[in-house]
């Protein structure tokens, strides 16, 4: 991942959620941030997820398996977004 996003993941039912925050601002934060942009999330995975979307929007986004996992494929964080995955 990229040193300046900082992720949370939490369990809600039958999905998980990827808590992003974009703290490209140092001591600025969220004053002056620069978007991360293609940025990749992996979870492991024991199953092919149903739907892999971002909250901030309802955007489906890509996803592929790889080694036991899932890889996430995130256009851009801007800020502060969470990514749902419904198993």
């Amino acid at each position: 991942g990229h040193p300046d996003v900082l992720a949370s993941l939490r369990r809600q039912g039958g999905r998980r959620l990827v808590h992003l925050i974009n703290a490209t601002g140092r001591r600025r934060y969220l004053d002056t941030l620069t978007p991360v942009r293609d940025l990749c999330i992996r979870l492991e995975a024991a199953s092919r997820p149903a739907r892999v979307w971002q909250a901030s929007c309802g955007r489906e986004l890509e996803w592929r398996g790889r080694d036991g996992g899932i890889e996430i494929e995130l256009p851009e964080l801007v800020d502060y977004d969470v990514i749902v995955v419904e198993d």
